[in-house]
């Protein structure tokens, strides 16, 4: 389930680094939009997981991989009364408006990344979308403001 569904994207460079056929934005931004990924499961990551996931969050927003940070925590989920697979995915950056990202689409990649190395049926995966302000996102001793 997602909270966003903006208007349509494609990008083929995401369908190349992931192997997957999810559209991406075609929206690049000249600051990095800093995007960080995390994502609770109830189930053991697959190999390499993390590192797919980094590339299709960077393939799909068209920004540097270097910029891109995923955490992964297998936890103790239930959803409707029942510890079957689930997941709960938290996305934040700087610059990721409704106007400039499809949220919706952008669900649609990571579902199908979850659904296919995770085992997780995808009613089962949830999402939020986060936009930080550039005052409260900060790298090293600084702001992004």
């Amino acid at each position: 389930f997602c909270f966003f569904s903006p208007k349509n994207s494609t990008n083929t460079h995401h369908q190349k680094v992931t192997g997957l056929s999810q559209p991406s934005s075609p929206h690049h931004h000249p600051r990095p939009n800093m995007p960080f990924v995390s994502v609770e499961a109830n189930v053991a990551k697959s190999e390499g997981f993390s590192k797919k996931l980094s590339e299709a969050v960077a393939g799909y927003l068209s920004k540097p991989e270097k910029y891109v940070m995923i955490k992964y925590t297998k936890a103790d989920l239930i959803f409707g009364g029942t510890d079957e697979p689930a997941a709960f995915v938290d996305v934040r950056a700087l610059g990721m408006s409704v106007d400039k990202t499809n949220y919706k689409e952008f669900c649609k990649v990571l579902t199908e990344l979850l659904s296919k190395e995770l085992s997780i049926n995808a009613d089962r995966i949830f999402y939020n979308f986060t936009e930080v302000e550039r005052t409260h996102w900060g790298m090293g001793a600084a702001t992004f403001a």
